[in-house]
């Protein structure tokens, strides 16, 4: 597998842009670990100099990516997602608004058919 990268269309412009849509995601972004505040991208420039990136092994997940943690356990009465959360949860096709119980070690995300795991080696000069 190979790709390119211009990276000299890598701009201001496209710096604030990804800026705004991190800024988005982190601020929407529920449940958060108990032990994170608010998350903001406050400043993003991809330099003028490309880093050298190679693949190193592209597989599916580790089972324990999908695991429940402690921050993962809900009360035992089911309790309303935000849309956001039912996005990250279920996708874009939420069938339901509700979150059930989960317990440590149970599943907290079903895994994806597409999904992929990417181990990667990025050199900066």
């Amino acid at each position: 597998m190979s790709f390119q990268i211009f990276w000299e269309k890598l701009d201001r412009k496209v710096a604030l842009s990804v800026q705004a849509q991190l800024n988005s995601f982190f601020a929407s972004l529920e449940p958060r670990p108990s032990f994170l505040g608010e998350i903001s991208v406050e400043q993003l420039d991809f330099g003028s100099v490309p880093p050298q990136f190679e693949i190193i092994d592209l597989t599916e997940p580790f089972p324990e990516f999908y695991l429940a943690t402690e921050d993962d356990v809900v009360s035992s009465a089911p309790r309303p997602l935000s849309p956001a959360t039912q996005r990250s949860y279920f996708g874009s096709q939420a069938d339901t608004a509700y979150q059930t119980p989960i317990l440590p070690g149970e599943l907290a995300v079903e895994r994806g058919e597409d999904d992929m795991q990417l181990v990667a080696k990025v050199e900066y000069c």
